[in-house]
């Protein structure tokens, strides 16, 4: 582990007892805690750094114009960090395999896309929320940005297809579909 960055506080800074921060204070203390220790991790799920700071629940230094950790507990922080299985497996290189952090595929429901299919098929025939609830569903998992760890760099669609295209067209059949009921714009 490489030693943490101190981060100096301000000297007008005041110690809050983290159970006694604002969500605001919380928020500016992580994004510190991230620029100043970040690279020295691979790329973290933002909710990562969020539930390792509430987990060790340190003190904040708390100035006019920012929030910070004393060094101690960033350390702690950092040791943390170092001691999650993603980060331990993505540095060693071996284990469960290499990790990348890479947007995940959609991996749609097979009953949306028959649903969908069967929509196209006859596009007046379902009700208003029947198809708000599927085309719905459906641009969530399109336009979804979820990130995470995956074995591969790029991972595929179940059916082995690029998530990009399969994105893209099942975007192109939800704006069809939308034309086809006289809908303007999403759902």
């Amino acid at each position: 582990m490489q030693s943490p960055t101190p981060i100096s506080a301000e000297p007008t800074a005041v110690c809050v007892p983290f159970s006694q921060a604002s969500p605001a204070q919380v928020t500016q203390a992580l994004d510190t805690v991230r620029q100043a220790v970040g690279p020295q991790f691979p790329p973290l799920v933002k909710g990562t750094w969020a539930n390792a700071i509430r987990a060790l629940q340190p003190d904040l230094w708390v100035a006019p114009t920012s929030v910070s950790l004393d060094e101690h507990d960033l350390a702690r922080l950092v040791q943390h960090l170092d001691a999650l299985p993603a980060i331990v497996n993505a540095r060693a290189g071996h284990g469960r395999g290499k990790l990348f952090f890479t947007r995940q595929p959609m991996s749609c429901p097979a009953e949306l896309l028959r649903a969908l299919t069967e929509m196209e098929a006859h596009p007046q025939a379902s009700g208003p929320a029947v198809y708000q609830l599927v085309t719905g569903l459906l641009r969530t998992r399109a336009e979804a940005d979820e990130l995470n760890w995956a074995k591969v760099p790029d991972p595929r669609e179940d059916d082995g297809t690029d998530p990009k295209q399969a994105r893209a067209a099942l975007l192109a059949r939800l704006a069809a579909l939308d034309r086809a009921r006289g809908v303007s714009g999403p759902g």
